[in-house]
This record gives C-alpha cells, structure tokens and sequence, in this order.
C-alpha cells in the first residue's frame, strides 16, 4: 500500500460536521479510550490527530475520538480522506488501533490474526515457505513474520505468542 496515494489532503486536514460522519455498523468506541480522550481534548481544545473518513465520509479511523467530541458538543471535526479500498482501509484501522490502544492479551493476538489474514489477501506478507525475497501481488518486496513483529515494537516470538493465544 502507497499510503500517499490512498490520502487525497496529504498532511493537511479539513474541519467538517461531526454529523456528516457515517459509522459503519459495528464500529463501537471503547469507553475507556473515550474518557481519556474527552479529559484530554478538554484540557486542550485540540485534536491531535485528525479522524481518517473516506470519500463518502465514512469513519475509517477514529471512533474514539468521534465519541469523545461528540460527548464535549463538538460541532467540527478534523479530518484526512483516506481513498483506499476496503482491505486497506481495515488494515489501516487495525495499525492504527495496534499503536494506539491498550488490548488484551487475547485481543491483541485478534487483531495481529487479521492484519496477518488482511496482508496475505493483499499479498504484502510471505506465505509459509516462501522466503523473505518473495515480491507480492503489487511488486512490493513481502514482509516476514519478523518485520511485522518489528513494526508493533515485539518480538518475533511474542507476536507468534499472541496469535497462538487467540487462536486457542
């Protein structure tokens, strides 16, 4: 995935109505996120980081920090369009919840189980027996097990732990 050809406002964002917003079905916000995330935004007044939407303005990222803006009566929102299709739209959700969110053991394995399944259907991750030279589907060079594991600040060992987990 080329992420700057998948966002159409690069770094810059755009203030648009909490009520234009369309959350998918399913996509519900954690409470405990929510709270931090509402004592912050009052103390500071800013969001940080921009609610990534679609085209459609659709949420792709941020449910979070929707909710807690919509509990302190926020009007506007900052947003990034993120033009993508529909498996890297979730696999940019998933890397985003992996980096910012606190998961149990068991949803933590969860959640790498489908970035794994999600980066083999787009063909970014090596197969079993293929080896760490593979080119994928789109002509990228696939990822290991270990580079993924290294993205996420684990180890290769703790990644395979947390999926076995889940697994079982």
């Amino acid at each position: 995935m080329n992420e700057s050809e998948n966002y159409m406002v690069g770094d810059a964002y755009k203030l648009i109505s909490i009520n234009d917003i369309k959350v998918p079905q399913g996509k519900l916000p954690r409470e405990v996120n929510v709270s931090k995330l509402v004592e912050s935004l009052e103390r500071s007044k800013v969001m940080d980081n921009p609610i990534t939407i679609d085209v459609k303005n659709i949420l792709v990222c941020g449910i979070d920090r929707l909710e807690a803006a919509k509990r302190l009566e926020w009007k506007e929102v900052p947003v990034v369009y993120f033009n993508g299709t529909e498996l890297e739209k979730l696999l940019l959700s998933l890397e985003e919840n992996l980096v910012r969110k606190e998961f149990s053991v068991i949803e933590k394995g969860e959640m790498f189980l489908e970035r794994d399944r999600v980066l083999l259907e787009m063909g970014l991750k090596t197969k079993k027996g293929s080896n760490q030279y593979t080119i994928g589907k789109s002509g990228q060079k696939v990822k290991t097990t270990s580079e993924l594991a290294k993205e996420l600040n684990v180890t290769d060992r703790s990644y395979n732990q947390f999926k076995q987990i889940a697994r079982d």
